[in-house]
């Protein structure tokens, strides 16, 4: 009977053991997937950063592209101010230049 006991004591541990080594297996079956995952995931946020750099820079080019549009539409804006001015000053030499001929067409109907 204690040979029977022993038996089944060294065959329960045997069970155990298998259970234990193929728990180990499982376990590091699972650190390997998690390590290929792990790694995935690192060269996936390395890509991203990659992305948020990239993007960035094209913000930085587009906040910039904003700033010159801004600065041509000021300056369009004097321009246009400046030629309007122009325009005025124009009208004002030629009403000023009929004036003159007007008055050098009547001095000369004088004189004739």
């Amino acid at each position: 009977a204690a040979k029977y006991d022993a038996e089944a004591k060294v065959e329960a541990l045997k069970s155990e053991r298998k259970l234990i080594e193929d728990d180990m297996k499982m376990r590091d079956l699972n650190a390997l997937h998690l390590r290929e995952s792990n790694d995935k995931l690192k060269k996936e946020a390395a890509s991203l950063k990659k992305d948020i750099t990239k993007w960035r820079a094209k913000a930085d080019e587009l906040e910039d592209a904003q700033v010159q549009a801004k600065n041509l539409e000021d300056t369009l804006e004097e321009k246009c101010e400046e030629n309007k001015s122009l325009h005025e000053r124009v009208r004002e030499l030629e009403a000023d230049l009929e004036k003159r001929r007007c008055e050098s067409w009547r001095s000369n109907a004088r004189i004739d």
